[in-house]
C-alpha cells in the first residue's frame, strides 16, 4: 500500500493542505489483512508488509500531519501526558 511509504504520507498531507487550505483532523484508516488458517502460513515478507502498512503508515501520516496541526492549532495538537507507572484507567 502507498500509505506505508513516508514520502506518500508527506505528499498526501501537503496536497490536502494545498487543496483545502487547512488541516484540522487526521483519520488513519489504511490497513491490510490476509486471512490464513494458521500463523505459520504467513511468510516473513507478508508479515513485514502488513506491519509496515498497518503500523508504519499510521506513524508516517501522524508525523506529517503533526507538523501542520501544531502550526495551526498549537495547543490542541500535543500528545497526552505520559502515563504514571502502575496506574491504570
Amino acid at each position: 500500500m502507498e500509505s506505508s511509504r513516508k514520502g506518500f504520507c508527506e505528499e498526501a498531507v501537503s496536497r490536502t493542505l494545498d487543496r483545502f487550505g487547512r488541516f484540522d483532523v487526521l483519520i488513519c484508516n489504511a490497513a491490510e489483512q490476509h486471512a490464513r488458517e494458521e500463523v505459520i502460513e504467513i511468510s516473513e515478507e507478508q508479515r513485514f508488509r502488513t506491519c509496515q502498512t498497518n503500523i508504519g503508515g499510521h506513524f508516517y501520516m501522524v508525523q506529517a500531519a503533526l507538523r501542520i496541526l501544531r502550526r495551526v492549532h498549537p495547543s490542541s495538537a500535543r500528545p497526552p501526558s505520559p502515563p504514571i507507572a502502575g496506574r491504570t484507567c
